[in-house]
């Protein structure tokens, strides 16, 4: 167990590194964006998730690598919505159009406060003021991660508002299980019979549909680039269920002898294969985190759920409590 500087926000913020260690698994989290910089097998040399090696290149290049995306993760069309009959307009940081991960200062780009920190455990906490972003509060968010038996990394979020308002929290770590260029030949396995289609702008329209088309079709391991001739293009929510359930399996991920599955409480998995990364990692253009690199697969309620009365609600009131327990468990496979 240990703790080192990181660096410091252009609010004179100061940043820290803590590393955990646990289940087999060695962990390095940041308390900016409560990010997972570094996650590996104990002794082995290669991360499974994208980090990057300093503040500055977070600061500036962080597609909420290894954050918690929020206070609502995904996308809301226009940034708009309604609580009690009252028109809440979200700052729009998607294509000018629509609202993402909780603004260009969600709480997955802004520092949280240390609140307990262990061996194999770390607690952080954040304050999202009121209209911050856009949104009601004032919300106070809380995250724990938790190293465990058997290669287990534990993720638990919960969330307290002062006035109605909305809450979808997501981890957002990019995943690369077999250090290779590109996870296109990762397999994949999704406990989702239907999906969400999109329009340009990534919002969902219409009822989930069937992935019998094949393309979204993962009920069964397959790579993720598709049998088709089309290309990858994966940005899109599967339904794993109506409403929150029960901490549960819902998908699997493996290639070159390592498996990782993601149980969750979650009715959602938004699955990005990673197509538009293009990020130069070290503040050069000659270091791109290249397209297909790694994939994110977050846990979370559907997209647009403010909106869709017909999706599983985001909405939460003072004095409920919001909560999630996602799970990603890593193994070695023959």
């Amino acid at each position: 167990m240990n703790s080192e500087n990181f660096g410091l926000t252009a609010d004179n913020e100061s940043i820290q590194r803590f590393t955990l260690s646990g289940g087999g698994l060695c962990a390095k989290f940041i308390n900016w964006g409560a990010v997972l910089q570094d996650l590996r097998f104990e002794g082995e040399s290669n991360s499974l998730v994208l980090g990057l090696e300093n503040l500055e290149d977070y600061l500036k290049h962080s597609r909420y690598f290894g954050a918690t995306a929020g206070p609502y993760a995904n996308r809301i069309d226009r940034g708009q919505f309604r609580i009690n009959e009252k028109e809440v307009q979200l700052q729009k940081n998607f294509q000018n159009q629509h609202h993402l991960h909780g603004g260009t200062e969600g709480i997955g780009k802004r520092a949280w406060k240390l609140e307990d920190f262990k061996k194999d455990s770390l607690k952080l906490s954040i304050i999202h003021p009121d209209k911050h972003m856009g949104f009601p509060g004032p919300i106070k968010i809380h995250a724990r991660f938790t190293l465990s038996d058997p290669g287990i990394l534990d993720i638990l979020y919960s969330a307290e508002t002062e006035r109605p308002t909305i809450v979808n929290l997501a981890h957002h770590s990019y995943f690369n299980l077999s250090g290779e260029k590109t996870i296109l030949d990762h397999e994949l396995r999704v406990n989702a019979s239907t999906y969400l289609e999109v329009d340009s702008g990534l919002i969902p329209r219409g009822a989930p549909q069937s992935v019998d088309d094949g393309v979204h079709d993962f009920q069964d391991f397959r790579p993720i680039q598709s049998v088709t001739s089309s290309p990858s293009k994966l940005d899109h929510n599967f339904c794993l269920s109506l409403k929150p359930q029960e901490i549960r399996p819902v998908a699997w991920l493996k290639s070159k002898g390592v498996c990782m599955q993601i149980n969750t409480t979650e009715p959602g998995l938004q699955v990005y294969d990673g197509h538009g990364l293009d990020v130069p990692i070290h503040g050069t253009d000659e270091k791109f985190m290249g397209a297909y690199a790694w994939i994110a697969l977050e846990p979370q309620l559907w997209p647009d759920s403010p909106n869709r009365s017909d999706f599983a609600q985001p909405f939460l009131l003072p004095g409920e409590i919001y909560s999630q327990h996602t799970q990603y468990i890593f193994s070695k496979i023959d």
